[in-house]
């Protein structure tokens, strides 16, 4: 995924990262394409220097149901060991309040979740704590 454009990064989580994180697989929003729009409008719109400083390490967005959590950062790995880059993982029913809002709205939201996710991505591309959790008042 790395030769992807950064903005071009994002999917439904694949069955690696489901086993991590959502304890059972839940059937997709209805809302979907209007929060992939969303989710591709936002990464594409992201401060020039984050993108810049996690473009080599951010192997993708992935949106999943019942993560338990808003955003979760975590590290991908070859064989169990070596770092290959991070990953974040978005759970879309936290988001569930916001869809009803204006897009401008919605995308803030996101902006702020995705910002603070990829706050935690260092240099190296291993994140700075596995699975560290960020929070947001509008996930609440």
């Amino acid at each position: 995924m790395l030769d992807l454009p950064l903005a071009c990064r994002f999917g439904a989580a694949p069955p690696e990262l489901l086993a991590c994180h959502a304890p059972r697989e839940l059937p997709a929003l209805p809302a979907r394409d209007r929060f992939l729009e969303d989710l591709h409008a936002t990464l594409a719109a992201l401060p020039v220097a984050l993108k810049a400083r996690i473009d080599r390490q951010l192997l993708g967005v992935f949106y999943l149901r019942g993560l338990g959590s808003c955003v979760v950062t975590d590290v991908g790995t070859a064989d169990g060991a070596q770092i290959v880059g991070t990953l974040v993982a978005i759970d879309e029913d936290a988001l569930l309040p916001v869809q009803a809002h204006r897009a401008t709205v919605r995308r803030a939201a996101l902006a702020y979740l995705l910002e603070e996710a990829l706050a935690a991505i260092d240099v190296r591309g291993a994140s700075s704590a596995r699975s560290r959790t960020a929070s947001a008042t509008v996930c609440r």
